[in-house]
């Protein structure tokens, strides 16, 4: 650095322009790099850029927000960060907001209603340009509603409130999972079907939680009079563990136990795989086992969890996308995504050939492969999710 700034302990815009002899208006069009660096003179670009780097001159962020009446940061707030979900929706979103210049700040709101409250306000007092949850509570519904009235886009990803709202959103159809899900296990011969879930206040107040409760509710009421056909909903509450409630429950039901299980997620899946093994029961010759989402460990040998895939990074690119598009259009009509549940992905766990959990088909079930198929190749049907729908 230049002697005569050495002490400085901030450089200014005026100090790069005075080290240029260049004014201070050359000097913020070449450093702003927006349209009007194209007239200054290509010479002084480079005696301007040049003093910027001698100097190591950092633009004020504050004073450029203000000028553009922008921060280009967006807030992104999750419930946790738990088993990598929030790591694998960032991937997705920060390769879009990167390559529109954003900036993503980031809050956790332990699916707590107050502390999203407080997160909410503390994004909004950063200005951010647009919020993102992943788990938006009722509670907090009026202070978004104010939040996008005063210009701050409001999106929605992965889950909705359960009330009626105008906000943007971007969400897989857990219901639809559910219903693959649950038939596939049915086509497999599986009579008795249990679906585990987490029950608590907060989750069940969220739109998608209760879609997969309601969907299994209709898949068990369509088949309550096929012969030999059981179907139980078990919701796991905070604070009791999995080897718990799998013990108690296979007791009470000793007489007669499931003979497939479908877990609400993965992660779910992982630790019900971890409880049955634990007390001597083979999967899938007892008891067959699948999840929903499709973690990427579900598929490492150690663990072959059959699953339904949720394309999450996919569905990340598009809120990020939609938020981006929401900012530099802010009276856009109302932006809905919702993506399909269409690919089954069948490992050992429920009896797809090849695994540590078995190969062997239940019954007088169909014999399929291991390997992900989409629901058209299952059921000859289905469409992708692939554009968004605008409902004013």
């Amino acid at each position: 650095m230049n002697k005569k700034y050495k002490d400085k302990s901030v450089i200014t815009l005026a100090d790069v322009a005075r080290h240029a002899g260049v004014s201070p208006t050359a000097a913020s069009f070449v450093l702003s790099n927006g349209p009007l660096a194209n007239k200054v003179s290509a010479q002084k670009r480079a005696l301007i850029l040049k003093a910027a780097q001698t100097l190591a001159y950092v633009p004020n962020q504050v004073a450029q927000a203000l000028r553009r009446q922008r921060t280009e940061t967006v807030g992104i707030i999750f419930p946790d960060f738990y088993a990598d979900w929030a790591q694998r929706v960032m991937q997705g979103l920060d390769s879009v907001l990167d390559s529109h210049g954003y900036v993503p700040l980031i809050a956790r709101d332990s699916w707590n209603p107050q502390r999203q409250h407080r997160e909410i306000l503390s994004l909004v007092g950063r200005q951010v340009d647009g919020l993102i949850l992943a788990a938006p509570m009722a509670e907090n519904l009026p202070l978004l509603r104010s939040t996008q009235e005063k210009g701050t886009p409001v999106l929605f990803f992965g889950e909705t409130p359960t009330q009626n709202h105008s906000f943007s959103y971007v969400v897989w159809n857990e219901g639809q999972a559910v219903k693959l899900a649950a038939e596939y296990l049915f086509s497999l011969g599986h009579r008795k079907i249990w679906f585990i879930n987490p029950g608590t206040v907060v989750t069940e107040h969220l739109s998608q939680s209760r879609a997969r409760v309601t969907a299994f509710e209709v898949f068990a009421r369509k088949l309550k009079h096929c012969t030999g056909f059981m179907g139980r909903i078990i919701h796991v509450s905070s604070g009791v563990t999995i080897g718990e409630k799998i013990a108690d429950m296979l007791t009470a039901e000793k007489e007669y136990p499931p003979d497939a299980i479908l877990a609400s997620n993965d992660l779910l899946g992982r630790q019900i795989m971890e409880a049955l093994e634990s007390r001597g029961i083979t999967i899938p010759d007892q008891i067959a086992l699948m999840g929903l989402c499709d973690h990427p460990i579900s598929a490492s040998p150690s663990i072959n969890l059959s699953s339904v895939h949720q394309p999450l990074e996919e569905m990340a690119a598009a809120a990020g996308e939609a938020i981006v598009k929401m900012i530099a259009q802010p009276l856009t009509a109302r932006l809905t995504l919702m993506f399909d549940a269409r690919k089954l992905c069948i490992r050992g766990s429920t009896g797809g050939a090849g695994g540590s959990k078995g190969s062997r088909p239940h019954g007088d079930s169909r014999t399929i492969q291991s390997g992900c198929f989409s629901l058209r190749d299952y059921t000859g049907s289905g469409r992708d999710g692939k554009k968004f729908n605008n409902r004013s």
